[in-house]
């Protein structure tokens, strides 16, 4: 048993201040030998205390920072430390079952690593103080890793396949010589989940994300159509393998049309088929550096009288803005209001019937509202004084509160 499974390093603490753990750092492997053995590990951090998440560094196991509440960490850092497999088991905060649809992102996958996350009353049957040794870490803030006494054997069957797919990238050119080297992104990602491996039922994604593709190609219409003249590039994006780790909008990023360096801000049109009707959601709105978009998209919205609301959510790494935002870029991920009303994603029943023309409107008007002042420079106009700058960004941070919380 090695606790959460965390291995966060000494630090410094003006790197990070919010860190709540000691800067001496807190190692669960630390003083245990678990070579060639089977690492249980409890799922999120000491105390459910989100800002060990949010704010503490992983270490040699961390692909990218947040990392140390994610599934594909816990498996790397047992895996660094020579665990031949994890089990692992939800904590206490949350009740026993394992998480529906979790699995490995793709940077942490390996052939040899058996992973598992069991039901937690299973492995308490096997190990009756499992509660008892979790609770003193989460008092205490200290490891408290124990050897269990329990022999068991793991044994994983699985195939990964792959297939190439592609991006679909389109562009409006700027017309102003001093703004039309500078981009918006306005995207939105085409693929789903298929079919069910459990069931076998049907994934249709509609408002996940057929949606937003839809919204996309509005837009992309009235901009092929000459409704806007753009004073600035408008680049149309239609992201793919968002679903398995935004695998599209990474490949942009790392191989990009336009300079990244030049790219105003990124948009993100992801589930916006449901919602109450009344507004969208902006994601990454409450940072300073995102303040001057939020203030566009509610004062064009305004102008044009469209009667809709904005709402500023927290950065999340949620879409394929999300590698925007790491590159420097700002990034937000927009969906029609609330976001917790999109109570069909990921299931069978997300289907056309569930999607709203209302819906629709809302998320295509206000991104044709806020997509005429950008493209035309004319931000001013909403901001009391713009505090926009190229390559500004500030890293999302991982609600893991939010519903698509399946990694974490």
């Amino acid at each position: 048993f090695v606790g959460y499974g965390i291995t966060v390093p000494s630090f410094d603490t003006a790197q990070y201040p919010q860190c709540p753990l000691d800067a001496g750092g807190f190692d669960e492997y630390a003083g245990i030998d678990v070579a060639d053995k089977i690492a249980l590990v409890l799922r999120h951090g000491p105390g459910d205390d989100q800002a060990i998440y949010d704010h503490c560094p992983g270490g040699a196991a961390c692909v990218a920072e947040p990392c140390v509440w994610e599934f594909g960490y816990k498996v790397a850092n047992a895996r660094l430390h020579g665990a031949s497999a994890v089990i692992l088991v939800q904590n206490y905060a949350n009740t026993g079952e394992p998480l529906a649809g979790s699995g490995l992102d793709l940077p942490y996958r390996h052939a040899d690593q058996a992973a598992l996350f069991l039901d937690r009353s299973v492995v308490e049957a096997a190990i009756p103080n499992l509660q008892t040794w979790a609770d003193a870490i989460d008092a205490s803030t200290a490891p408290n890793s124990q050897a269990t006494g329990i022999s068991a054997a793991v044994s994983v069957s699985a195939e990964e396949q792959s297939r190439e797919t592609e991006n679909l990238l389109a562009a409006v050119e700027g017309s102003d010589p001093e703004l039309r080297d500078e981009v918006i992104v306005i995207g939105a990602h085409v693929d789903h989940l298929g079919f069910d491996v459990d069931t076998g039922s049907l994934m249709p994604g509609a408002d996940d994300n057929a949606s937003g593709t839809a919204v996309v190609m509005e837009l992309a219409r009235a901009m092929a159509h000459g409704e806007i003249e753009p004073a600035r590039t408008v680049l149309i994006a239609s992201g793919n393998a968002e679903e398995p780790g935004h695998i599209g909008s990474r490949f942009y990023v790392e191989d990009p049309v336009y300079s990244m360096s030049q790219t105003l801000v990124a948009f993100s049109i992801d589930m916006v088929g449901a919602g109450d009707e009344t507004g969208v959601d902006m994601f990454g709105a409450t940072q300073v550096s995102y303040r001057w978009l939020f203030d566009v998209m509610e004062g064009a919205s305004a102008a044009d009288g469209l009667g809709y609301t904005v709402a500023a959510r927290d950065a999340v790494d949620l879409s394929d803005h999300a590698f925007f935002a790491h590159n420097g870029t700002l990034g937000v991920l927009i969906s029609t209001s609330p976001f917790e009303g999109h109570a069909y994603y990921h299931t069978p029943d997300d289907t056309a019937a569930n999607v709203t023309a209302a819906n629709l409107e809302v998320a295509a008007s206000m991104m044709w509202s806020t997509l005429k002042v950008l493209a035309t420079g004319s931000e001013d106009n909403f901001t009391a004084s713009r505090a926009r700058s190229l390559g500004t960004a500030i890293k999302p941070r991982f609600d893991a509160r939010h519903p698509r919380a399946r990694n974490r």
